[in-house]
């Protein structure tokens, strides 16, 4: 039987505090603004470090991973650990020819992944190092900018979005 959601949450918090108790997460959780190298850490207690520091700060927090896989380890692992902040993962641009499905979702997932940056609530931005080395996606055509009780045409609308 697996455990109880309130419980799994209890555990979590209790391992944060036995973590913020750590020397180098102290170091982390006392100057939250400059940038931090995780190291020293073991297991899952960087990334566990990296969701409390995104915790404890207003915003985007953005962790930098070596590899792909290790940035989406990052998010299983807080994923599987209930970690209550959200955490994003920014794909690599995939190398794909030709304008197929594969290649709009993965911009697609990328856009969604950069979008995260503007929103004000705490979360945490996985970026894997071979992401960093690439051009941004941007969006193609106008943007469309919607407001609580505009008004919209509703075929000008579709127009725009597709």
């Amino acid at each position: 039987m697996p455990p109880q959601k309130s419980s799994t949450t209890s555990a979590l918090r209790s391992l944060w505090a036995a973590l913020s108790a750590l020397p180098p997460v102290r170091t982390v959780l006392d100057d939250p603004r400059s940038r931090h190298r995780l190291g020293e850490l073991w297991g899952s207690a960087a990334n566990l470090t990296a969701a409390l520091l995104a915790k404890e700060t207003r915003g985007c927090t953005v962790l930098i991973t070596p590899t792909v896989e290790d940035g989406e380890a990052v998010v299983l692992d807080l994923e599987s650990l209930h970690s209550p902040i959200p955490s994003v993962f920014l794909p690599p641009e995939e190398k794909i020819t030709g304008d197929g499905p594969e290649q709009r979702a993965n911009l697609s997932e990328r856009l969604v992944a950069l979008s995260a940056l503007d929103s004000p609530n705490p979360h945490l931005l996985v970026v894997p190092s071979p992401a960093l080395l690439e051009s941004l996606p941007t969006m193609e055509g106008p943007s469309l900018t919607l407001e609580q009780g505009q008004r919209q045409d509703r075929d000008k609308l579709v127009r725009n979005l597709i």
